[in-house]
């Protein structure tokens, strides 16, 4: 009985193991560009960032990245192309720079 169990057993994890390894990943993108006649932006975990309007003014949330690696250099709000409230800035592996305040594209201590 002993042997019938571990045999059944066995077929079943090969069974599996073998299934799993013809299975391809799903890629999921978690970034999309997209273009609305004069509009442009991008989603990010259904968010939208990076938007440009009608009038070519950045607005909205901003994140601006570095390649290779997508790093994350500097992210705050644009208004009518104007950088405005707090603002972060990362360094090259992405660690914490600082932060500036701006107002109207003016930082203020």
């Amino acid at each position: 009985m002993r042997l019938f169990t571990l045999l059944f057993i066995l077929t079943i994890t090969s069974c599996f193991f073998q299934s799993c390894g013809n299975k391809q990943e799903a890629v999921v993108e978690v970034k999309k560009k997209f273009i609305e006649g004069s509009n442009s932006f991008e989603l990010l975990m259904f968010d939208t960032i990076n938007k440009i309007d009608a009038n070519g003014f950045k607005q909205g949330k901003w994140i601006v990245r570095k390649l290779p690696g997508n790093i994350v250099i500097e992210s705050g709000m644009y208004i009518n192309n104007q950088k405005q409230g707090c603002w972060v800035r990362h360094g090259l592996k992405g660690e914490f720079i600082d932060s500036i305040y701006y107002e109207k594209d003016i930082p203020k201590n």
